[in-house]
């Protein structure tokens, strides 16, 4: 089983750069999708009623804001939208459940301290935390977004040149070692040690040639899924969005 989650910067931009024509070549079994940032009829018709997929917008209130999906090749046996009341309005969180394994796209906030929604972004960590412990009751747990946070040292070009800014503050940082103590595995480490290996990289010029990137997109496995994961990797080369699409695969449940 193929998965991957993608930051696609806007939907809509995304098909016009090549999304469809990328996921014709792969058929993924299961696409979560971050900042989509539209509604479900103002994307084309070749998507939305596409056969091979069952699709699960989750859009923002607020047009051109935020948004997740899930296009899967099964249909889901149990969907979640959202967190909770105060989460909901952004369309941060889907939950697809599959026999027992629950995959969850979620995108959280940018939040700096600069404007205001610092607090608001660790909250939707805390809560995400909560949701992911409480899934693991019950089945195996899947994570797959973009948490807008370079954990280590190792997931950023330049550490000491960011250690103040939005994105690797400490206690964003913090918030992530928690998902770790709490016994999820974030895969991509997993599998891979040294640094390096980004998944945002900054529209400035040359800044993805010279691969000064940030890794924010990430995948967290439950204990007990981890037996079951094949492989977990980045797709550097494409140029769709300002993320890359990261993938896992995993044998059949």
């Amino acid at each position: 089983m193929e998965l991957y989650s993608w930051n696609v910067n806007g939907l809509r931009a995304a098909i016009r750069k090549g999304f469809l024509y990328w996921l014709d070549s792969e058929l993924p079994d299961i696409v979560c999708l971050q900042e989509i940032r539209a509604f479900s009829n103002q994307l084309p018709k070749r998507l939305v009623e596409d056969n091979r997929y069952f699709c699960n917008f989750f859009s923002a209130e607020r047009p051109g804001y935020s948004g997740t999906a899930i296009l899967s090749r099964v249909e889901p046996d149990e969907l979640i939208f959202g967190l909770d009341e105060q989460y909901g309005s952004e369309g941060r969180t889907i939950v697809a459940r599959f026999g027992s394994l629950s995959v969850i796209t979620g995108y959280v906030p940018c939040g700096s301290i600069y404007d205001g929604r610092f607090e608001y972004k660790l909250k939707y960590k805390e809560k995400l935390l909560e949701l992911m412990k409480d899934l693991a009751k019950t089945s195996k747990v899947l994570f797959m977004g973009d948490l807008n946070t370079a954990h280590t040292s190792l997931d950023l070009h330049d550490p000491k040149g960011n250690r103040n800014s939005p994105g690797f503050m400490v206690e964003e940082r913090q918030a992530l070692d928690q998902f770790v103590k709490s016994g999820f595995v974030d895969l991509f480490r997993h599998f891979q040690s040294e640094g390096g290996h980004y998944t945002w990289w900054s529209y400035r010029k040359g800044a993805k040639e010279r691969n000064q990137g940030w890794r924010i997109d990430y995948c967290f496995s439950s204990h007990d899924l981890l037996s079951h994961v094949i492989s977990c990797f980045h797709v550097p080369k494409l140029n769709i969005s300002d993320h890359c699409p990261v993938g896992v695969v995993i044998n059949p449940i």
